[in-house]
């Protein structure tokens, strides 16, 4: 109950203070800006690979909506977000029917290996 009253108590403080509402959509930017430099080749895609940086876009959103509210500006960050990750798992249709379900497991669980998850499909 305290981890809950703790969580609720970030959420006020949060909803009060507007530099921290714009931490949180800044950081829900990150994703896009990502992709977005990565495609046109201004990053290098070896080390930063949106494939791989889903869970950003992912965790993100869930922080935006959840911490901030729901707003237009919110809906229309998350369905950048969304865009590019449905972009992303349709472009992995080409590896297999496999690799899209890989990668939703490393969006949601990061911290696995990419390697151990492909090998189970």
């Amino acid at each position: 109950m305290v981890i809950i009253e703790n969580i609720n108590s970030l959420k006020n403080s949060i909803q009060d203070s507007i530099f921290l509402k714009l931490i949180i959509m800044i950081s829900a930017l990150i994703y896009p800006t990502i992709f977005v430099l990565g495609f046109n080749g201004i990053l290098n895609m070896e080390i930063l690979n949106p494939m791989l940086l889903m869970w950003i876009g992912f965790y993100t959103s869930i922080i935006l909506i959840y911490f901030v509210g729901i707003s237009l500006i919110n809906i229309l960050i998350v369905l950048i977000n969304v865009f590019i990750i449905l972009f992303l798992m349709f472009v992995s249709m080409m590896g297999g029917s496999g690799v899209p379900w890989a990668l939703i497991i490393k969006m949601i669980l990061p911290i696995i290996p990419f390697s151990w998850i492909i090998s189970l499909f």
